[in-house]
């Protein structure tokens, strides 16, 4: 299309103050939603939303359990090495309980 048959289409126009006009009453609507409206209405942002929190705060976790489950009497006992009156792992094995979720 050239640029004359441009100008002359009616449809083609374009209006930048409505456009903006436009963009700001959807930016209400979206703004004025409750909890639960703006989930039923974007249903697939909200579980992205949610997926990422859950992936944010399982990996915080799965991070500090690694470490927390080495200061466990029992479990130092039932899988370490008794060394001068106390059991301890090896440091492969600490290495690995506290490399692990970085490396994953």
């Amino acid at each position: 299309m050239s640029d004359e048959e441009k100008k002359d289409n009616a449809a083609h126009l374009e209006h930048p103050e409505a456009q903006a006009q436009l963009a700001d009453l959807g930016n209400q609507d979206d703004h004025d939603l409750g909890k639960w409206e703006s989930f039923r209405k974007y249903p697939k942002a909200s579980f992205w939303c949610i997926y990422a929190v859950w992936c944010v705060l399982v990996l915080s976790f799965e991070n500090q359990a690694g470490g927390s489950i080495l200061s466990i009497p029992e479990f130092r006992k039932d899988f370490g090495n008794f060394y001068q009156g106390d059991y301890v792992l090896d440091a492969k094995w600490q290495a690995a309980f506290n490399g692990a979720p970085v490396a994953s």
